[in-house]
């Protein structure tokens, strides 16, 4: 008898490699870690650090870990989303696919198999399996299952479940599962935040990267009218004091209040000199080093402040990329941690320095013969 069923449900998860030989974890991290909302970093810049430095070694080291939680069944994610179908098939009458953003089966899969079965479908719901909005997470699920969808233009309309961390049944059901455990002796209840600072981390690169273009815009209206420097010097001076004070420097006191409580609650200060915790002690040197670069924007932006402009527009572009230096290894220690060789990882970031250096000497080239 032929469905007619008008509409279905597809759970959406992170996804698994299809096994633990190296070959497929590879092609799964690679898929992974080249997502531009998983690493936010222009595409030529990800998959250097992807391609070159990360997937390489990481891919047989994580392999040798997948074999440790591998079931007979399959990957464990793929079970328990499995079994989660099941379970949620038997409480409703539409019928319940699966779908992974990374990996297999893919939205378009489950889409298929959905029509394939049931031919009168009106309308598929989609419904990522992420309590919280996120970029890497909610975000990127949706946008892949709609760009599959786009492309082999189903006749049936795609909808989306929004985030439900706010829903009562949701917030019941964690209640439930710590309740036991509060029955028994313990140390500490922990509430883990670990993406709060992550957040600030962000919004501060944001700001010391456009920073320096306002000192840049600001330096080169001395080029101008005196009619037209007075007004855009007047207009750079209200945007870089609203950018600096508003949210320049309140992200970088709240990331270093958030970082420093990550580090000692997660107990990372105890491992700082093992060999466990070394990628963490380098990844701390050069956010000492990013914090120096911080006051040093701020001691420019004092100057012109004051109307004191000691550099020139090309030695304010260079210092402008010193940011971008930070941000590679900050970013690169933070995904790869030890699975990377510290040798090669400093050849990149020198060869990375090299690159840039050299974009702005031809940068300055073609802006002289303009």
């Amino acid at each position: 008898m032929e469905s007619t069923a008008k509409k279905a449900i597809v759970l959406m998860n992170l996804g698994s490699p299809d096994s633990t030989e190296v070959k497929d974890v590879k092609r799964y991290l690679n898929e992974f870690l080249m997502d531009e909302r998983v690493i936010d970093v222009p595409f030529l810049i990800r998959a250097l650090l992807v391609k070159g430095f990360i997937v390489p070694p990481r891919a047989p080291k994580s392999a040798e870990a997948y074999k440790t939680i591998w079931t007979k069944e399959g990957s464990p994610l793929i079970v328990f989303t499995k079994q989660l179908q099941q379970a949620l098939q038997q409480q409703i009458e539409e019928p319940v696919e699966i779908a992974m953003r990374y990996g297999n089966p893919s939205p378009a899969a489950a889409f298929d198999k959905l029509l394939t079965a049931h031919p009168h479908l009106e309308e598929v719901v989609a419904l990522p399996l992420y309590p919280h909005y996120a970029m890497s997470s909610f975000e990127t699920a949706v946008e892949y299952a709609k760009e599959q969808y786009q492309q082999k233009q189903y006749p049936f309309k795609l909808t989306f479940l929004k985030p439900f961390y706010n829903e009562e049944h949701y917030i019941q059901a964690l209640s439930a599962n710590i309740a036991p455990y509060l029955q028994q002796d313990y140390d500490h209840l922990l509430f883990s935040y670990h993406a709060i600072h992550i957040i600030f981390v962000v919004t501060w690169f944001a700001g010391m990267f456009y920073m320096p273009r306002l000192f840049i815009y600001n330096t080169e209206a001395a080029e101008k009218s005196e009619d037209v420097k007075l007004a855009l010097r007047e207009q750079f001076g209200v945007m870089m004091k609203r950018l600096w004070y508003g949210i320049t420097w309140p992200s970088a006191i709240i990331t270093l209040v958030m970082g420093t409580t990550v580090l000692f609650t997660g107990g990372w200060n105890n491992v700082l000199f093992d060999e466990e915790g070394r990628w963490l002690l380098i990844k701390l040197f050069f956010v000492l080093g990013l914090y120096a670069y911080h006051f040093s924007l701020h001691a420019i932006f004092k100057q012109q402040q004051k109307g004191i402009f000691k550099y020139p527009s090309q030695k304010l572009r260079v210092w402008n990329e010193v940011c971008t230096i930070f941000l590679i290894p900050i970013v690169m220690l933070a995904v790869v941690k030890q699975s990377i060789s510290w040798v090669w990882g400093l050849v990149g970031l020198i060869l990375f320095i090299i690159l840039l250096m050299s974009a702005i000497k031809i940068y300055k080239l073609l802006r002289t013969k303009k």
